[in-house]
């Protein structure tokens, strides 16, 4: 009984490390929001256009589809600029318009990137000493072997990695009363450079967030 208190003790001690391994290889995330007006609560929007502002047209095409995936849902609907204007090199405020009208919009999420940091780290090479006992040949280990160990060095080289950290402002701006500023989100995410899927993780940040607010379902 023991033996099976401590490999279950053991299972789960194994299974809490390897979430926070997983967790600390991911991007950490923190969204924070705020009224533009006390006691400004609106029914949820039941579709939204997601703009993005960057001058990169591979980035803002993906983050405007990948925030429009995390927003839909049955009683959502959203739109991305980048497909409901696509002619359009750059967006106005007329073409916004002209897209809120044709697509039937209640909101228009703009967010934009304010600020963002790079830090870079090198760690040194290291060398060392790995040590390795003999095979015996003759089957089974004599004394000889328990004793005699062979050694040979190595190195490890050094890596180099950059840490960066982006904060994304999101203003959500209400069809229904004029255009007028609803709510403002402040997106903050550390990443390595080399990650990829740091689009997925703030959007679904975002869309998180909107859902618990009640701006969205």
């Amino acid at each position: 009984m023991n033996h099976l208190k401590h490999a279950r003790r053991f299972a789960a001690v194994m299974t809490l490390a390897v979430g926070l391994v997983l967790a600390g290889c991911g991007t950490r995330t923190s969204v924070s929001g705020a009224w533009e007006r006390d006691g400004a609560h609106p029914v949820p929007f039941g579709s939204v256009l997601v703009v993005g502002v960057s001058p990169n047209s591979r980035v803002r095409r993906s983050f405007e589809l990948a925030l429009v995936e995390a927003i839909a849902t049955r009683d959502t609907k959203a739109f991305a600029a980048v497909q409901t204007a696509e002619s359009q090199p750059e967006l106005t405020r007329d073409i916004v318009a002209s897209m809120v009208r044709s697509t039937g919009a209640e909101a228009v999420l703009v967010t934009r990137l304010a600020s963002r940091k790079v830090a870079a780290a090198e760690t040194a090479a290291r060398t060392g000493v790995k040590a390795r006992q003999p095979a015996n040949l003759n089957g089974g280990v004599g004394l000889v072997e328990l004793f005699s160990l062979e050694y040979h060095e190595y190195e490890e080289p050094g890596e180099f990695s950059a840490q960066a950290t982006a904060i994304i402002e999101t203003s959500v701006y209400d069809a229904r009363n004029e255009g007028q500023i609803l709510y403002t989100l402040t997106t903050t995410a550390d990443y390595r450079e080399d990650r990829d899927d740091v689009i997925l993780d703030v959007t679904r940040a975002i869309a998180g967030k909107l859902r618990q607010e009640g701006l969205i379902r």
